[in-house]
């Protein structure tokens, strides 16, 4: 019996995993979207992208933010949520100002000034050049000797930032930068990025017949390969919002992975009987969601289950029990040993027996990181365990139904 029971404490536990996962992911989708934290995200990637988030980078950024291309994928909302996002971006951009004071930020941005959450790499190239050609004085026309006269006005300007560098360097009080070209504007890091896109541009043609076109792939390419290491960054972030959220479950309904798997091994009968209410709802969601796409399929887990009657859910060693004060007067002893607090003229403790405060909080944060696996992680950890159950029964697994023969 003591493999079955392993077996049924591991369904019970990525049970609890997977349905509270699903309320995780739920919440902390609203939350990003209330703070636009994708589109926050975007725009300070391109800003450490066009440079290093000077004056003039930051410049840039905005005006490519106001370009038609780009202006008309912000989206706001409805007016609810918009005046919300008002509200809150006020204390909101008072602590990051606050705090890129401290760590001396250059690529910074406030909350209300984000745009789109997603932009395409042709976009962006589109949007670029037509600001390099409009804004900054880039000429270039669109026959074989575009991509040479970019380059020679990339040249030039390089040569004059050097040149000026080394007047500067010589003449101490002298001031050279009094160049009036309109690319003496872009960001170092932007001016040399684009001239080396330029020589590879030119390079790779076929006969050195390189066009405007081609240039503009290479930089749609440049932006995808930039967010692709922003797109790193983000799920670091994400994560971590995701551990903190699901610490604050944990809490809140007291899900406390020491103490259920305690609970689960020492009752075997519990243990059988919730697993049995695990599996049938697992094939209950797949039944209903096996001839969905692969891409939509994780949606429909989410909306079947939460279609179904979880009632049941009560019955796990999980959440807070709730007394008057008179009745646990005489306990005060036992209570001082867990977490024990009153609220409201009732007594609020863990559902356990003799653990210390101590194990609770080692069980939350085992908890927490858990429920920051996402909750298709645990969906198919639960139906492999549910394979192997069956299997150690001496019984067949139909992969088709998901079934025991």
């Amino acid at each position: 019996m003591l493999i079955p029971n392993i077996l049924n404490v591991a369904i019970n536990l990525f049970f609890i995993y997977f349905a509270v996962s699903l309320l995780l992911s739920a919440l902390q989708e609203q939350i990003i979207s209330l703070l636009a934290l994708r589109a926050k995200n975007l725009k300070s990637s391109i800003i450490t992208m066009l440079g290093d988030g000077d004056k003039d980078t930051k410049l840039l950024t905005d005006n490519l933010y106001q370009h038609p291309l780009i202006k008309s994928l912000n989206q706001q909302g409805n007016k609810w949520l918009k005046r919300t996002r008002n509200i809150l971006f006020i204390p909101i951009n008072l602590l990051l100002n606050y705090f890129n004071k401290k760590s001396n930020k250059k690529n910074s941005i406030t909350w209300n000034s984000i745009g789109p959450s997603y932009l395409n790499s042709e976009i962006f190239s589109d949007t670029l050049l037509d600001l390099l050609r409009k804004d900054y004085g880039l000429y270039f026309n669109t026959y074989s000797d575009g991509i040479n006269n970019i380059i020679n006005q990339l040249e030039k300007e390089l040569a004059r930032r050097d040149n000026s560098q080394n007047i500067q360097e010589s003449r101490s009080g002298e001031n050279p930068n009094n160049n009036t070209s309109k690319l003496s504007k872009l960001p170092d890091e932007l001016l040399k990025n684009l001239y080396a896109l330029a020589l590879q541009t030119k390079n790779k043609a076929a006969e050195g017949n390189a066009t405007i076109t081609e240039f503009n792939n290479n930089i749609a390419n440049w932006f995808d390969e930039s967010m692709e290491r922003a797109t790193g960054v983000y799920k670091r972030n994400a994560f971590g919002l995701s551990l903190l959220l699901g610490f604050m479950i944990a809490i809140i309904g007291n899900i406390d992975t020491i103490h259920m798997i305690n609970q689960l091994y020492n009752d075997p009968a519990l243990n059988e009987t919730l697993s049995g209410f695990a599996k049938q709802q697992i094939e209950t969601i797949e039944s209903q969601c096996k001839n969905e796409l692969p891409e939509v399929t994780n949606d429909c887990i989410k909306s079947k289950f939460n279609n179904l009657n979880l009632n049941d859910i009560r019955s796990f060693p999980i959440g807070w029990e709730v007394q008057e004060i008179e009745t646990t007067k005489n306990n005060s002893s036992q209570a001082n040993k867990t977490i024990n607090f009153n609220f409201f003229g009732y007594n609020i403790q863990a559902k356990r027996q003799q653990n210390s405060a101590l194990f609770t909080i080692f069980g939350w944060i085992i908890t927490a990181f858990a429920l920051a696996q996402g909750a298709p992680f645990w969906f198919d950890l639960l139906n492999n365990v549910l394979k192997v159950k069956v299997r150690s029964s001496g019984q067949r697994y139909d992969s088709t139904t998901n079934k025991q023969k």
